[in-house]
């Protein structure tokens, strides 16, 4: 739906590898071997090649953007120097990940690199941000699309990994996991929630989002004040999401911390009390009544999240020891410390 992101698949391999195209392939044509506008002395150097400040300053960028930040506030540089240690650490993980891909002869197809080119420079041209990054960069489209095909060799060595890997928690562990945090499946953290949803986005116009909004607001008032008796008809009849629509309106169990729903959404249907039906909410893609049901996610309910949560760690484990096993084939120097900030010449 256009109200929400895509959940990740429980169980899915793509849980932790996915990652966003835009972050992506900015992390890619860093590490690629492209030629950057490196300034200074290099902060390390990796079976042989150099690794400039720039590089780490990209990732910071990336980082910073995700928390609101820019890299060129002060509030952003002060955060900067605090997850610089960590960044510095990622940027030598990234190339150890992508060594070992080479070295194991994976390649990408060409369609595969010419969809993910097409995908970048199309959201970068939508934003009249294109020509502009590869100067800022210092590739141009053939480096680009190099760099590209260095990522996705590194996703395909990942990925190759991860089909070896399974991992199905018992009964013991989803519980001792449940009771242990049993205070991230209640009221404030979590709520169960349906919505009638009538979609108009900020594209249609004026005009189109008044009607739905008018037409939101003859269903809340369809509504009344018993919603266990008529929320769910009006939601099969009325709603625009298709999928919750088959279930009455019903989305299911939605933590505070979900990237799922836009943030009106969620401000809107945290602050509502067990039992309580919002007025109409507006979002950038239409208007939204939300009906909360429930406060708290019993042990039954939340063993599909849980099962979801202790496969994800495990597999960031498994991961780790992908990226531990690929440090230990390269050859590292050194040459900068980042609590600190001091360089060293290389040897």
């Amino acid at each position: 739906m256009p109200y929400r992101s895509q959940p990740i698949p429980d169980g899915s391999l793509r849980a932790w590898t996915a990652i966003a195209a835009i972050f992506a392939l900015f992390t890619a044509v860093m590490t690629s071997g492209c030629s950057m506008n490196s300034k200074g002395d290099p902060i390390a150097v990796i079976n042989g090649e150099k690794v400039y400040f720039d590089e780490l300053e990209v990732l910071g960028v990336l980082a910073l953007s995700k928390s609101g930040l820019s890299l060129s506030s002060e509030e952003g540089q002060k955060r900067f120097k605090e997850i610089l240690p960590n960044l510095y650490e990622s940027l030598i993980d990234i190339y150890a990940l992508r060594i070992m891909a080479e070295k194991e002869g994976l390649e990408p197809s060409k369609e595969d690199v010419d969809a993910a080119f097409q995908q970048i420079k199309d959201e970068l041209t939508s934003r009249d941000q294109y020509d502009e990054t590869l100067k800022a960069l210092g590739v141009d489209e053939d480096g680009f699309k190099e760099s590209i095909k260095h990522h996705l060799a590194k996703q395909m060595l990942e990925q190759q990994r991860l089909e070896k890997f399974s991992y199905e928690p018992d009964d013991k562990t989803i519980e001792d996991y449940y009771y242990k945090n049993n205070l991230q499946f209640r009221y404030p953290y979590c709520i169960r929630a349906s919505h009638i949803f009538v979609g108009a986005t900020l594209e249609e116009g004026d005009e189109a989002r008044e009607k739905a909004r008018e037409r939101a607001e003859q269903l809340r008032k369809m509504i009344g004040d018993n919603p266990a008796q008529t929320f769910a008809q009006l939601a099969s009849r009325y709603s625009q999401d298709g999928k919750s629509r088959q279930q009455g309106g019903d989305l299911g169990y939605i933590f505070r911390n979900s990237e799922e729903y836009n943030e009106p959404f969620m401000k809107a249907a945290f602050r509502l009390a067990e039992g309580e039906v919002s007025d109409v909410v507006e979002t950038d893609f239409g208007y939204h009544i939300i009906w909360c049901t429930d406060h708290e996610m019993s042990l039954e309910e939340a063993k599909p999240y849980v099962k979801q949560q202790l496969y994800l760690q495990k597999a960031r484990e498994y991961h780790q020891q992908l990226i531990d096993e690929a440090k230990k084939a390269i050859e590292v120097e050194r040459l900068f410390d980042p609590k600190t900030f001091e360089f060293k010449k290389a040897s």
